[in-house]
């Protein structure tokens, strides 16, 4: 419970900013709540967290969520690599990997170069194309 409290305080590169403590709470209750973490260690960590810090055999833990989970968080994104479609990078022209990624059922799609690394999407791709026309 303490790794997954801290884990949650803490930045991470697939969210922007880490939880508040309330609902770094509220997501610990609901994991006890389910039998994934222990309900009394859950108290204990409820407790503490409290202003008075009650014993945890006292305390009332609310299962009320008022706390907001923050935004643009991409935990649990869904990413399919798909091999078929050969897009060159446009910063080495090495091959790409286009990758496909669904959260909360809206597809987003980008290309990450074998090579350098680098990642664009279709409109960096569509602009490469504009420049070349122009530049002819």
């Amino acid at each position: 419970a303490c790794d997954v409290y801290d884990a949650l305080l803490s930045p991470r590169p697939y969210r922007p900013t880490p939880y508040d403590n309330r609902t770094a709470l509220e997501e610990i209750i609901e994991m006890a709540q389910v039998g994934k973490l222990s309900w009394e260690v859950v108290q204990t960590l409820v407790s503490h967290n409290r202003k008075d810090r009650p014993h945890f055999r006292e305390c009332v833990v609310s299962t009320e969520k008022r706390g907001t989970p923050p935004a643009n968080s991409l935990y649990g994104v869904i990413v399919k690599r798909d091999l078929k479609e050969e897009i060159k990078c446009p910063n080495c022209h090495g091959s790409c990997i286009k990758r496909e990624a669904y959260k909360e059922g809206v597809e987003y799609i980008s290309y990450e170069c074998r090579s350098c690394r680098k990642e664009f999407d279709e409109d960096d791709l569509l602009n490469i194309e504009i420049d070349e026309y122009y530049e002819i």
